[in-house]
């Protein structure tokens, strides 16, 4: 009966450490993903600055936007 116990104990130790390793992976994967999307994200932001600032012609906004996407990209 204890050796079985012990063995119930074990594997429900084994699924919650599976449970958390599994749900560390998915958190990284999120991460990484945001991680790509956040800097795409401000290129297109700046590149929608830098076409409004050239057709309402201000050259100063559009030649600091274009310098931001030369950094960021």
């Amino acid at each position: 009966m204890v050796s079985f116990n012990e063995m119930v104990l074990g594997i429900k130790n084994m699924f919650r450490m599976t449970e958390e390793t599994s749900q560390k992976k998915h958190e990284a994967e999120i991460q990484a993903l945001q991680r790509q999307i956040n800097p795409h994200f401000i290129v297109n932001t700046l590149n929608s600055i830098r076409f409004m600032a050239e057709v309402a012609k201000f050259d100063g906004i559009r030649k600091m936007a274009e310098s931001l996407v030369s950094i960021v990209s």
